[in-house]
């Protein structure tokens, strides 16, 4: 019996060894827990910082290029010093289809946030157009044109047509670059 006495001690010292090895692992995982979020907040904290500087840099930019004037034409700023001088800015055409005879056409102007300009939407084909013109509203980050419906009657199912897009307000104009081609045929299907 004696012999298992030993056996018995040595048992309690490996399963207090082993505890102690547990609570030693779990700490450490528990700390590098900690240390990973710190790092990952700390990156986030980096980004978030880094973005609103490059944001701060570009309204900077912007404002010494065309300083913001006194004169304010229904939310748009005209370039300080330069009497009628419009900002350029690149509307865009962002969806385009064919309802029975009628070529719906939406639109946007990113980057100008402002009611009261004019989107005129024009559909070209041989040496003839047809154009509509529909106003605007402001969205959080953008201006949005009205939906344009064109009528589609008598334009040649196989001819080739350009989508095209002009806006202008008091204080800014542009022509889209993204102008669709296809066919009445092709937007049928």
């Amino acid at each position: 019996m004696s012999l298992n006495k030993p056996t018995m001690i040595t048992n309690k010292k490996t399963s207090t060894k082993t505890k102690k090895t547990i609570v030693i692992i779990g700490v450490a995982l528990i700390l590098a827990g900690l240390l990973t979020w710190y790092f990952i907040s700390q990156n986030q904290q980096s980004e978030n910082e880094k973005q609103q500087r490059i944001q701060t840099e570009q309204q900077e930019k912007a404002q010494s290029v065309n300083p913001p004037s006194d004169t304010n034409y229904e939310g748009t700023e005209k370039a300080e010093g330069i009497p009628d001088k419009k900002i350029d800015v690149t509307p865009i055409i962002t969806s385009f289809a064919l309802e029975g005879d009628t070529i719906d056409v939406s639109a946007m102007v990113t980057g100008v946030v402002e009611k009261g300009g004019t989107c005129t939407i024009s559909i070209n084909w041989l040496d003839q157009s047809r154009e509509v013109s529909v106003g605007t509203s402001e969205g959080p980050s953008s201006t949005t044109c009205a939906d344009a419906r064109i009528s589609a009657r008598s334009i040649p199912e196989n001819e080739l047509i350009t989508i095209k897009l002009s806006y202008s307000s008091p204080g800014y104009s542009g022509v889209s670059n993204n102008n669709p081609t296809t066919t009445i045929a092709e937007m049928r299907r």
